[in-house]
Formats: structure tokens, sequence, C-alpha cells
């Protein structure tokens, strides 16, 4: 078995840092989906007080407005948290990607210097390769 074919077939350990971080880089994007139909909720809610104003005649009676517009400022409350924790998802969603080509490129490296290495030193890079895969 050649080489290449070990390392195409290789996946990192479960325990490994690399799995570690696909599996933050795929919590975080399920935390983001979750966030944006939250924000999509928050916004239909928002439309529907919104409504509700221009229905009951709240714009000319101002104990109708101010009740209509009690249920604005927690909407709002709750629309910028959740374009915070967003906004941290998808940078942390950013890193973690980072962090994943960044080791890929890693053992790109090594699987290239593998195929191009002459057969006496095949052996030397094999041994890089493996160590490289237990730091990941």
């Amino acid at each position: 078995m050649s080489s290449i074919s070990i390392i195409e077939k290789w996946q990192p350990a479960p325990d490994s840092p690399m799995a570690r971080m696909e599996a933050k880089r795929v919590e975080a994007a399920e935390e983001l989906i979750r966030l944006r139909e939250v924000h999509e909720a928050t916004m239909r809610k928002m439309a529907a007080a919104r409504e509700i104003i221009s229905r009951t005649g709240a714009y000319t009676d101002p104990q109708r407005l101010a009740e209509a517009m009690g249920l604005l400022p927690a909407l709002v409350s709750i629309y910028n948290a959740q374009l915070t924790a967003e906004e941290r998802t998808e940078k942390e969603l950013d890193q973690n990607t980072k962090s994943l080509d960044r080791m890929d490129r890693e053992l790109e490296h090594f699987e290239n210097m593998i195929s191009s290495a002459d057969p006496t030193r095949r052996a030397d890079f094999q041994k890089a390769l493996a160590d490289a895969r237990q730091r990941i």
C-alpha cells in the first residue's frame, strides 16, 4: 500500500485536537443556524407589534401607544443580544476553520514530502508525519 493511500484513509483520533476543533466548528455552525432562526422569529414579532400599533390606532391614543411600545424595547433587547451572539459564533467558526486549514496544510506538506522523497528518506518523512498526527 502506498503512503499516499494510507494518508487519504487517515482520520484524526476522536480525542485529538483536530477532531475537537472540527466538533467545535460543527457546534458553532449549528448554533449560528439556531440564532438565525431565533432572529427571524424576533423580526416577525417586531413586525406583529408594529401591526398591532397601526391597527389599534395606537398612534392617536397615547395609552395604547405606551402599551404597544412596551413590547418593542424587550424585542429590541432580544434582537441585539442575538446579533451579538451570532457575531461571536461566526468569529469562533472562522477561528476554528482557520485552525483546521492550518492543520490540513501541515499534513499536505508532509504528504508532499513523502510522495516526492527518495526511498531512503521516505521512512524519515513517514515518522515525521506520524509525529504530526500525534500532535493533531
